[in-house]
């Protein structure tokens, strides 16, 4: 965008500033929803991995070797247990889960504001052409801070911080 403001901008010309807020902002969401369900499933892996391997280790030792209560059994057990442990606190900590779920859910909102405002559909539907990209803009801008607040919130619950 140029040094005038939006007020300055053509009906057209605001909708195409708009449109590219919400293009940007939706690549940004889905990048990062693919990233964390990429982490989050790499780590899930890691921990089920790790945990079914520990009861296989103790298992499967008797019958490879006949000193099966040797203590390298037990301490492979043992690292392995802690390795699930540990895939599993690291994807707590960063709550991959629930940042996947929650840009994947801001990239539909904004996407479907999108749908709608431009079918003219919802709400959309009956409002006068100025007015419809005055609310586009507003629901844009709603959901975008939505989810800062979402995560905020979520980040201050997480660190007992009380607002």
């Amino acid at each position: 965008m140029d040094s005038r403001s939006t007020s300055d901008l053509s009906d057209v010309e605001r909708i195409k500033e708009i449109n590219g807020r919400v293009g940007e902002i939706t690549a940004l969401y889905l990048k990062w929803a693919k990233s964390a369900k990429f982490r989050y499933r790499s780590l899930s892996l890691a921990t089920i991995g790790f945990s079914t391997a520990v009861p296989v280790v103790v298992l499967v030792a008797p019958l490879a070797h006949s000193n099966a209560q040797a203590p390298w059994v037990a301490s492979v057990a043992g690292i392995l247990g802690a390795c699930a442990t540990l895939a599993k606190s690291v994807d707590l900590v960063f709550k991959n889960h629930e940042t996947w779920l929650r840009n994947n859910d801001s990239y539909g909102k904004l996407r479907s504001e999108q749908f709608l405002f431009e079918e003219r559909a919802g709400t959309y539907k009956t409002a006068e052409f100025e007015e419809r990209i005055s609310m586009y803009a507003d629901r844009i801008e709603a959901v975008i801070g939505g989810s800062t607040t979402s995560w905020s919130g979520a980040e201050n619950a997480r660190q007992g911080v009380v607002s």
